[in-house]
C-alpha cells in the first residue's frame, strides 16, 4: 500500500464494501481520485438520499455499502 488513500480502499475491499454512495464535496474529491476499477460510486442528490440508497442496499443484497458525506466528513458503513 502507497498511503491512506490505498488502505481505506484495502480495507473497504475487506469488508466487502465495494459500492460507495455519496454527494461529493470538495471533502470528498481526494477520497474519490483514482477511484479503483473494482469501486462503484452512486452518486445521489443529496446525502439524506445517499444514506438511504446505503441503507437498503445491504437488505437487498446482503452486502455491506458506504456512504460519504461532506458534512459529517466521514465514511460510514451500513449494514
Amino acid at each position: 500500500m502507497s498511503g491512506v488513500h490505498d488502505a481505506t480502499y484495502e480495507v473497504l475491499r475487506a469488508f466487502g464494501m465495494t459500492t460507495i454512495f455519496g454527494n461529493p464535496g470538495s471533502n470528498e474529491l481526494p477520497f474519490l481520485d483514482d477511484l479503483p476499477s473494482d469501486f462503484r460510486y452512486v452518486l445521489a442528490l443529496h446525502e439524506g438520499a445517499g444514506l438511504a440508497m446505503a441503507e437498503d442496499m445491504p437488505k437487498l443484497t446482503k452486502r455491506w455499502a458506504c456512504v460519504t458525506s461532506n458534512k459529517a466528513r466521514v465514511a460510514m458503513p451500513v449494514w
